[in-house]
C-alpha cells in the first residue's frame, strides 16, 4: 500500500491471462553485419502479421560457419490468437512471409 501510494501513475493495468496457447518458432537468417538489427526485426514484425504476440532476439552467432562480415541471429517468434487456437497453417503462412520479407533485405536462410 505505502509504494501504491508514492507511485504517481495511480492507473491499474492488467492484460488478463490468454484464453489459448502460445505457438513458438525459431529462425535463423544469416544476414550481413552491415544490416542493423532494428531493420530486420522491424521488417520481421511487419512481414509477420497480428498473430505475432513478440519477436526475441535470441542468438547471435559470428563465426567460420557463417563467412567473414556475416552473423546468424536466432530470432524467436511467438503467435497467438485471442480468438481460438492457431493451426499450423496460420503460422506456418506467417513464417513464409518473414521469411520473405528477410530474404528481401539480404538474409539467407540455412
Amino acid at each position: 500500500d505505502v509504494l501504491f501510494a508514492l507511485s504517481t501513475d495511480t492507473t491499474v493495468r492488467y492484460t488478463p491471462l490468454p484464453k489459448f496457447p502460445a505457438v513458438v518458432r525459431d529462425l535463423a537468417p544469416v544476414f550481413s553485419s552491415a544490416v542493423p538489427y532494428a531493420t530486420i526485426e522491424e521488417a520481421s514484425r511487419a512481414a509477420a502479421g497480428n498473430l505475432l504476440e513478440s519477436l526475441r532476439l535470441m542468438d547471435v552467432y559470428t563465426g567460420a560457419n557463417v563467412g567473414e562480415g556475416n552473423r546468424s541471429l536466432t530470432l524467436r517468434l511467438t503467435f497467438r490468437s485471442g480468438e481460438g487456437t492457431l493451426r499450423d497453417a496460420d503460422v506456418e503462412n506467417a513464417l513464409i512471409e518473414v521469411r520473405t520479407a528477410l530474404t528481401n533485405l539480404g538474409g539467407e536462410f540455412r
